[in-house]
Formats: C-alpha cells, structure tokens, sequence
C-alpha cells in the first residue's frame, strides 16, 4: 500500500486510541477522527484495484470497504449495489 495512505491509516487508528477521556480533548479527538476518515476514504477512492496483482488486488477491495462503509454509516448515506 501506498506510504502516505498507510501513514493516514495509523494516524485514525491513533485517534481511536486517545488516552486522554477529558471531554473537550474527547471531542477534539473525535472531530479529527472523522476528518482523518474522510482524507482515508477520499485517498482510496483515488486507487484503482487494477493498479494491483493477483491476491493483493482481493486484499485491497476488502480492506478498503470498511473505511468506505464507516464514512457512509456515519454520513448516513448509503451506495447502491
């Protein structure tokens, strides 16, 4: 996977993790958790599964399915089939 997008990845899952529960670096936390959503989601939608081979190109449409479907969920929108 691509350095950047891996870099964006750990960066949301660091959000999950936020040790501090004050509840105004709470929200902050979450405030950046959707906006590091969102960058994630926006740069896999710029990858096209073609760019890759074999069982990786699986791997890629499979993992880059749940970031896509939490952005929905949480945009309560939904993609047709």
């Amino acid at each position: 996977m691509i350095a950047y997008i891996q870099k964006i990845a750990e960066d949301l899952k660091a959000r999950f993790e936020w040790p501090d529960k004050s509840e105004e670096l709470h929200d902050f936390a979450i405030n950046t958790l959707n906006e590091h959503l969102e960058m994630l989601v926006e740069e896999l939608n710029r990858l096209d599964p073609r760019d890759f081979v074999g069982d990786e190109r699986y791997e890629f449409v499979e993992l880059s399915e749940g970031p896509r479907r939490s952005q929905q969920e949480r945009s309560g929108t939904e993609r047709l089939p």
